[in-house]
């Protein structure tokens, strides 16, 4: 027992001093995964050797895999995957043309790699080298605050497709050398995810309620935690092929969760990131031994680098074609061929299903690291984070409705205008569609998104029509919705509501959340004085409507309205952290 206890807190140290070492080398931009498989080499087999493998460590190693693929499922916003393009917005054509391309390029090498004996089955190495890393291409698209344009989304479109189909024929590999009846199983996972998509909306009111709130949120994470322990004890019934079961039980959840989804996403992966998926690349990096093949492993290794460049080469080409940039279009196209967790997870599962024998088991990620470390540097290095001018807000609408709105934000010193901006002024942050005809703003708010391709869109509409606005990537203003939040800041925080309806004087202040104790704290837990009232939460290029339930992170820019009496209080509770007044 104290053997167990022992193993399990070596390896649980060596996930904390592995985020930790990534925030001290932030200059490498290393992916924290390839730090703990990295560590798991130096303290495994290959280095020290000191770290032991029990039956305890083996089934956290497992569950972390599986969290992983569950992850991986939960990533993937079926509604927004599937949207047809919209104005600057894509549809799926360039997406599935580029993740079938990627596909090709990975079978040719793994015929190949096959035709010279390298490996015994060429299908399978195909599609480790077809697939791609979603948990590295979306932080570096948000990096560099490309993730919601149009080029941004065909690249993360194309890398959600590739591993969608990467995974599925994965899993049909190992399932088929274990046996007919584990892909018959695999084809069985379909039947929830169908039944998901023709009834999330009932299954959502029964399992979510009215939100992600108190009970229901620990409702809804127990529950996820509940599909992802059933499909290991089935994997471990039936075979290693059913970890395919934990990402479609990630791609479902992610479509009975709807809107609740990036909620529902930041606590799992808190949970997931922070300890169990550490086990997994950790375990992993241990076993990883070299002596004895290190011929070998570099002869394939170096094969399957030239293959990860020529599939970044052919990514870049059809993406400098559909950018209309070759720069960005290159750049895309190695990020888009960077291999990590999927092509690791993937390994695991040939591996564990003999499909692929341990040395190359060893080369793939092996070269996976290498790609998670050079070409995400060569996409941030071609395209850096856009410099864009001050930009204005724009209000459409009935005069009676935009003069008062553009008065009032004049007066806290922002720039509006009612219509077109004026001459000389190109870069718009908000436009902002209001009137009573809920059809008539729609219609409104795609010209004006079409031909002033403003960074955010808001627009008024009815509560029926609050999804569509959505569904288009727009921010919808439900009136009837806007008196029900007023009365609740009226009743909860007097002073706020003072502030927010100008009869009293106050301050708006900005403060950036620099010290990590109020990382991963809801906001209603932060302890604000009397008067203030959080009016907007800004994350990297995002901006957050504040909720009680919003868990907040470090970096996050809050905008505070408070009375001046209180504004000593408020630099009490953050003195170390960034203001702006």
């Amino acid at each position: 027992m104290q053997g167990e206890v022992g193993s399990v807190l070596a390896f649980a140290v060596l996930a904390v001093v592995a985020p930790l070492l990534t925030t001290r080398m932030r200059r490498l931009r290393l992916p924290v995964a390839v730090v703990e498989i990295l560590l798991g080499m130096v303290f495994g087999k290959t280095g020290l050797n000191v770290l032991t493998v029990t039956p305890i460590i083996q089934f956290l190693s497992l569950f972390g895999l599986s969290y992983l693929m569950f992850l991986s499922g939960l990533e993937i916003d079926a509604g927004q995957l599937t949207r047809r393009g919209q104005g600057e917005q894509p549809g799926l054509g360039w997406p599935i043309t580029v993740a079938v391309s990627v596909l090709a390029v990975g079978a040719g090498a793994g015929l190949f790699l096959g035709a010279h004996h390298l490996v015994s089955n060429p299908l399978a190495i195909g599609l480790l080298i077809g697939s791609s890393a979603p948990t590295v291409v979306l932080p570096t698209l948000r990096e560099v605050g490309r993730n919601k344009s149009r080029n941004g989304q065909i690249t993360l479109r194309a890398t959600l497709v590739v591993d969608i189909l990467a995974l599925l024929g994965v899993s049909l590999v190992a399932g088929a050398t274990s046996g007919g009846a584990h892909v018959l199983l695999v084809l069985v996972l379909l039947v929830p995810l169908l039944a998901a998509l023709l009834s999330s909306k009932t299954i959502r009111r029964w399992w979510l309620g009215h939100g992600l709130e108190s009970v229901t949120a620990q409702i809804a994470v127990r529950g996820a935690l509940a599909v992802i322990l059933l499909f290991i004890a089935v994997s471990q019934t039936l075979g290693v092929a059913t970890v395919l079961g934990a990402f479609m039980a990630g791609v479902i959840i992610s479509l009975v969760s709807g809107e609740h989804r990036g909620l529902l996403q930041e606590k799992m992966e808190t949970v997931g990131y922070g300890y169990f998926i550490p086990f997994f690349f950790l375990l992993l990096g241990a076993q990883i031994a070299v002596a004895g093949q290190f011929s070998h492993i570099l002869e394939l290794g170096g094969i399957l680098l030239v293959a990860f460049l020529a599939m970044a080469l052919i990514a870049s080409g059809l993406l400098s074609w559909a950018f209309h940039s070759m720069r960005e279009g290159i750049g895309s196209g190695f990020l888009l061929s960077t291999h990590l967790s999927v092509t690791v997870a993937g390994t695991a599962i040939l591996e564990a299903a003999h499909v692929v024998s341990p040395t190359v088991g060893v080369t793939v990620i092996l070269v996976s690291i290498v790609s998670a470390v050079v070409f995400p540097a060569i996409y941030l290095r071609l395209c850096p984070p856009e410099r864009r001018d001050k930009g204005c807000i724009l209000l459409f609408g009935p005069a009676d409705r935009t003069d008062p709105l553009q008065r009032s934000l004049s007066r806290r010193g922002v720039e509006a205008y009612t219509g077109q901006p004026p001459a000389g002024r190109q870069a718009v942050d908000v436009a902002v569609v209001v009137g009573d005809e809920s059809q008539r703003n729609l219609i409104m708010a795609a010209e004006v998104s079409l031909t002033m391709k403003p960074q955010r869109m808001v627009v008024e509409v009815d509560q029926s029509e609050a999804e569509v606005a959505r569904e288009r990537g727009w921010t919808p203003f439900v009136r009837t919705q806007a008196v029900t939040d007023l009365l609740d800041i009226l009743i909860l925080t007097p002073g706020g509501g003072d502030l927010l309806l100008g009869t009293g004087s106050g301050d708006i202040v900005q403060v950036r959340l620099e010290d990590d104790r109020f990382d991963n704290r809801p906001l209603r837990r932060l302890p604000l004085p009397a008067s203030a009232l959080v009016v907007a939460i800004r994350r990297e290029r995002e901006v957050l409507v504040p909720r009680g339930q919003t868990v907040l992170r470090q970096g996050d820019l809050l905008t505070v309205m408070l009375d001046p009496s209180d504004l000593a209080e408020l630099r009490r509770v953050f003195p170390e952290d960034g203001w702006a007044g």
